[in-house]
């Protein structure tokens, strides 16, 4: 029996599509290291750097690949890759970096950042040129 993959394009609606987020997060963290999974420890961070800033700023120029309702790849992109890198840098990583440094230290048996929730600021579009494929 071979399985039919669909390429979806997620949606712009934060809300309707915070489930599939989660999902490419999640597919993201299990790939990051070469294939192989990066350490749980490092999930929150490491979505935050690299979906955050798609699923935030420039969510429409994202795709994920289904296969029985499942998230088996994604795809994300922008227009424009220096403006999207300096709303990135702007919106996402200098919040995030604030964070980091003034986060109250935390017990390092817990799991992420204790669910701080998303730290990019929305915007209006911006873009970037090209589209980086996971």
């Amino acid at each position: 029996m071979r399985n039919e993959i669909s390429i979806e394009r997620i949606s712009a609606k934060l809300d309707a599509e915070r489930s599939i987020w989660k999902l490419v997060g999640e597919l993201c963290c299990r790939t990051g290291n070469g294939g192989d999974p990066i350490a749980n420890e490092r999930w929150e961070i490491f979505e935050r750097i690299w979906i955050e800033p798609y699923r935030v700023l420039r969510p429409e120029w994202s795709y994920v690949a289904l296969a029985d309702q499942r998230v088996v790849g994604y795809l994300t992109g922008c227009p424009d890759t220096a403006r999207f890198a300096q709303r990135c840098f702007v919106r996402c990583t200098l919040p995030l970096l604030w964070q980091i440094a003034w986060r109250p230290a935390r017990d390092p048996r817990q799991n992420g950042a204790g669910g701080r929730g998303a730290v990019c600021q929305s915007g209006a579009s911006s873009g970037a040129r090209s589209a980086r494929a996971r």
